[in-house]
């Protein structure tokens, strides 16, 4: 607790200094020149400065401050925050005015001024709200610093609160126009969507002429015996349309410095795409390539709190160690079930289309829906000397994008300044579950 602001420089007029340097003079005065009125005056604002101090110096020392505010919010949103402004001490709280620390704001500072007089026992609530102009990450809101003075504005004192709380800011997710996953699911809040293909369940679908492999147990006897060859019966299989999206978070895939980057754009699409299975009622799930660590992954789940968790692990992705996503890819994507969904986020410079092809098509050949989210890094500034030649030697964007929509992958291209769509998605409406 100090007794001024040190950020304000020495004022003489100040009445703290003006009450001194009449108290040094009228004292001064009265003991030399024996006169009795100058020293008694002395005395008085001598008296009138240690009230003054003890008045605010307690008064001081019983504030007591709380703030609350959701824990989660968006990239270019707004945050309600509420102090709660308490005088626990023995005195009234004269011309109180705090200052909030906000991070992620444009200022890191916040200036409230609360009203000239809080009695003893009394609390004040003080709102402001923080625009978190900042890309995402983890955000400690705090310290509370607080000025208070004397009923004459005499000595004022500056305390500092160590009142702390955490802000998680997401990267901001947006509608994807024209992207279609696989419109609404069938089990509604499960996140599971049904596709009908030839197998074996309850619902019969056809027959068809035996082929090596079927299951005898499938024959239609009668059919067989009428056409004197082997007809089998066909039944209708059941697959879930899950949601895999493969991030590339390696090294050489990733230019642009800050909030301009292909990595600020890849994690708003994945996001974005989350976001969307999530409101559709699929099952989803996040690999992060690239990251070498298993604990950056989302395994597959659905709802609203499932969507949480992948924005939480998708707030501190981070470029990763030099390596190749499309060997991580084929490796990785066995986990993936028939009749689903892969999400491919990566750039175009260093994507190695020969490499990748062959499993691509053996994912289409399983039914497996292949969406590709390609980056032009070209657009971006070049971090690592390294691009210089990978951006040299790679595949023009649109032959690339050409290639792979003829091998039936559905293709979306993005450069800098493209907007992942016009409008905020509806994924701000989890924010308001958050706890204050």
């Amino acid at each position: 607790m100090k007794l001024w602001n040190e950020e304000f420089t020495f004022g003489f007029f100040k009445k703290r200094n003006v009450l001194v340097f009449f108290t040094v003079m009228a004292m001064y005065t009265g003991l030399s020149l024996g006169n009795t009125f100058a020293f008694l005056f002395g005395i008085y604002c001598l008296i009138l400065l240690l009230v003054a101090f003890v008045i605010s110096y307690f008064s001081a020392k019983g504030i007591r401050c709380r703030r609350n505010h959701l824990s989660r919010t968006f990239e270019g949103t707004e945050v309600d925050v509420h102090i709660n402004l308490e005088n626990d001490s023995f005195y009234p709280l004269y011309m109180v005015e705090i200052r909030d620390v906000f991070l992620p704001g444009d200022s890191y500072y916040v200036n409230i001024l609360a009203q000239y007089k809080i009695d003893t026992n009394h609390f004040v609530d003080l709102d402001y709200k923080g625009k978190c102009i900042r890309h995402r990450g983890l955000y400690t809101l705090g310290p509370i610093i607080t000025h208070s003075s004397d009923p004459l504005g005499i000595i004022p004192i500056r305390r500092e609160i160590p009142v702390i709380t955490d802000l998680m800011v997401y990267p901001r997710t947006k509608e994807i126009k024209e992207m279609v996953l696989y419109e609404l699911g069938t089990l509604f809040n499960v996140g599971q969507e049904t596709t009908i293909n030839s197998g074996v369940s309850a619902e019969f679908s056809g027959v068809r002429e035996y082929r090596y492999g079927d299951s005898v147990r499938h024959i239609h006897w009668g059919l067989s015996a009428k056409h004197n060859k082997l007809i089998i019966k066909e039944f209708e299989e059941t697959v879930v349309t899950d949601i895999s999206i493969f991030m590339d978070l390696y090294r050489y895939s990733h230019t642009g410095i800050g909030d301009v980057s292909t990595l600020e754009y890849a994690v708003k699409v994945a996001a974005s795409v989350a976001e969307l299975a999530v409101e559709n009622s699929h099952q989803v799930q996040v690999f992060a390539m690239g990251l070498q660590d298993a604990g950056y992954d989302v395994p597959l789940g659905a709802g609203y709190f499932h969507l949480i968790t992948i924005l939480d692990k998708l707030t501190f992705y981070r470029i990763g160690t030099v390596g190749s996503f499309e060997d991580e890819f084929i490796e990785k994507v066995g986990y993936v079930k028939r009749g689903s969904t892969v999400v491919l986020v990566t750039c175009s410079s260093n994507f190695n289309l020969e490499k990748i092809l062959p499993t691509l098509r053996k994912l289409i050949t399983n039914r497996i829906r292949v969406i590709c989210v390609i980056i032009n890094d070209r657009t971006f500034i070049k971090v690592w000397k390294r691009q210089d030649d990978l951006q040299r030697d790679a595949m023009p964007i649109d032959e690339l994008e050409r290639v792979l929509k003829e091998n039936g992958c559905v293709v979306y291209v993005l450069k800098k300044n493209d907007g992942i769509g016009m409008e905020l998605s509806k994924s701000k409406r989890i924010i308001s579950r958050g706890r204050r």
